[in-house]
């Protein structure tokens, strides 16, 4: 049996997950407590988004955040503060990318980042040939804004983003996975060499067709795409219906009234994640 985390859900036979992004300013009063309480709560994952902030404000906030927590955390900028204070993932805006295909990014003491970035058109779903160590990407607006007034979803056309999206789902070709072909005569010792490079890089080490898919079981052909942009409780089954990998939001945890708070309005899409009306 599989065990869920609190922050996914499963929609047609796939595990989807939800990302909150903080405001960009420090409008909400003790928001690094919400923000604890939220992953107290089951939050897999927040990105710390604040453009404009200094290092120093960026690392007080950060500081806020249990030890416990920090590895759920993405910061969207001063990416070596991930480094010094065991954050777990770093984020692109789309305009500093860096050169593409990604390399995997390290911290000093080995330990792999999450990498993400941000997506405006179908035409950026593209696979991990073109995009590296890609781990995911925000797609957006997928509905009208709740957080920005007149910033109204995009024109996605439904059919080619659910193409696109079951695309990079995919796994990707079985005939491209490494394997170890047995020679047909002695090898030299330079093709030994090789070989043996070859399979030392690879779990799986079989000229089979059956086994080289089964070395590529669970990969993915491109990185996971997460919706963005008018996320609410009334349409988050909607948006991964379509075949978002999760959903992210900001306004309809953040923007808050009638008494309700960021947890509250967290457990609510929670729950709707999770009904089982799909």
């Amino acid at each position: 049996m599989t065990i869920l985390h609190p922050s996914a859900a499963v929609v047609h036979g796939k595990t989807s997950r939800l990302v909150v992004i903080t405001p960009p300013s420090a409008s909400i009063p003790d928001e690094p407590r919400w923000l604890n309480q939220m992953l107290d709560a089951g939050l897999e994952a927040a990105h710390v988004r604040k453009p404009g902030w200094s290092e120093e404000q960026l690392r007080a906030y950060v500081s806020q955040i249990s030890l416990q927590h920090r590895p759920k955390l993405r910061i969207h900028s001063h990416h070596h503060l991930a480094n010094e204070m065991g954050i777990g993932g770093i984020h692109y805006p789309a305009a500093v990318l860096p050169k593409l295909p990604l390399q995997p990014a390290l911290t000093a003491e080995g330990r792999q980042l999450l990498q993400s970035t941000s997506f405006h058109m179908l035409s950026d779903l593209q696979g991990k040939g073109h995009y590296g160590a890609l781990d995911y990407a925000f797609l957006s607006p997928v509905f009208d804004s709740i957080s920005k007034q007149g910033y109204t979803a995009a024109a996605f056309d439904r059919g080619q983003l659910r193409a696109r999206l079951a695309a990079l789902a995919a796994p990707p070709d079985p005939a491209a996975a490494p394997c170890c072909t047995p020679a047909t005569s002695p090898p030299t010792a330079q093709q030994q060499r090789l070989q043996t490079d070859q399979c030392q890089s690879s779990s799986s080490c079989s000229s089979s067709a059956s086994d080289r898919r089964q070395h590529v079981a669970g990969a993915r052909s491109g990185p996971a795409v997460i919706a963005l942009g008018g996320i609410s409780a009334a349409n988050i089954r909607e948006a991964l219906r379509l075949g978002f990998d999760g959903a992210a939001v900001l306004g309809a945890v953040w923007v808050l009234g009638g008494g309700v708070t960021p947890v509250t309005q967290l457990q609510q899409l929670l729950k709707a994640m999770n009904c089982s009306k799909v």
